[in-house]
């Protein structure tokens, strides 16, 4: 009997072994991919693109808007990264936040720099478009997923086309500016970068993943009560818009419109395809989806009627939670091409 009590307890001090040097390994692999995707990032804002393409697998998925993933190339990311990096020499990527857990890394990038040198990239037509010698700025959301070799296997980017395209002068600007300014804007640094840099230091280190996870994931079943999630008050930050202060009980500058496609598409659900959580932190991308039933009224002259079609599109969050588990920052990204598409505010691609 004591031969198999030892046994026993040293199977049991095996398995607890075994158990933190895998969290330890999940950890410190998550770690490393975050601090290889800085570096490569610094180095490509000091004109060094080598090391941000060599992350890449060859091949791997990518998503650069819509549902589908499909095959890519590093050769692929070269072409671009060049052509952007090219026509904007002072090009600075910015990792505003960046959350890792396990293969799995999300952030929010910012791009700024000044649209000098003519933009030459194949499939914008044969012809370069000509520099506007202007300040450029737009943001995109980022999910991607590396192998035990810190490669990058899928890489899913959320973001407005329109937001650069616009500021390239590759697209006209929409008429009348786009949606209406925030009646509460913020003057940025606000949020998290108020936090010294121990309070921010320990965003990342809190252990609230799986509440905070959970949480989220509750939210999200029911699109239209969810905000029971959100703190009296939060910061929120829509694409390339101004930071606002949402308060509760307060409608944002895109409510009105997010009211109308509840209404047209009653059968509206958000899936969860990639959470990531790391301390405060959790990220999520969402595919929404639903069927165009009901009549949309965009005024006394407009009215869009339904198709009875299927629409899918992707949504990007990043929340911080605060220690009563309740989000005070809220970042989020879309490409609304698929919705607008859908609904008939655009034309289909050709």
């Amino acid at each position: 009997m004591r031969r198999f009590i030892q046994s026993l307890v040293l199977l049991i001090s095996c398995l607890l072994l075994v158990s933190v040097f895998s969290a330890a390994a999940q950890e410190n692999t998550a770690q490393r991919n975050k601090e290889t995707y800085v570096s490569a990032l610094a180095d490509a804002s000091a004109g060094k693109l080598d090391a941000l393409i060599n992350l890449f697998a060859d091949p791997y998925l990518s998503n650069q808007g819509g549902i589908t993933i499909q095959k890519s190339s590093p050769q692929a990311v070269e072409m671009f990264a060049k052509a952007l990096a090219a026509a904007i020499p002072d090009l600075k990527i910015t990792p505003d936040v960046l959350i890792a857990q396990d293969d799995l890394l999300a952030g929010s990038l910012t791009y700024s720099g000044t649209f000098t040198q003519p933009f030459s990239f194949a499939i914008m037509g044969p012809n370069a478009v000509p520099p506007t010698n202007k300040a450029v700025q737009w943001t995109e959301m980022t999910f991607l997923r590396f192998n035990n070799e810190g490669k990058i296997t899928e890489s899913w980017i959320v973001s407005d086309p329109g937001g650069m395209l616009t500021q390239l002068g590759i697209i006209p600007p929409q008429p009348g500016g786009g949606a209406p300014p925030p009646t509460n804007p913020l003057i940025d640094p606000v949020g998290y970068k108020t936090l010294s840099a121990d309070d921010l230091a320990t965003t990342f280190t809190s252990g609230m993943e799986t509440r905070n996870t959970a949480s989220w994931q509750d939210s999200i079943k029911s699109l239209t009560d969810s905000d029971t999630v959100y703190a009296d008050s939060h910061i929120l930050r829509i694409q390339n818009g101004p930071l606002m202060e949402v308060h509760e009980g307060e409608s944002d500058a895109g409510s009105d419109f997010l009211g109308m496609i509840f209404g047209a598409l009653p059968d509206l659900k958000a899936t969860p395809t990639i959470i990531v959580a790391e301390g405060d932190w959790v990220a999520s991308l969402l595919t929404f989806g639903g069927t165009f039933t009901n009549e949309i009224s965009m005024g006394p002259t407009m009215t869009l009627k339904p198709t009875n079609k299927s629409i899918s599109w992707n949504l990007g969050f990043i929340d911080r939670f605060n220690a009563d588990g309740k989000i005070v920052e809220e970042w989020n990204a879309d490409d609304p091409t698929p919705l607008l598409q859908g609904i008939g505010l655009m034309p289909p691609q050709s």
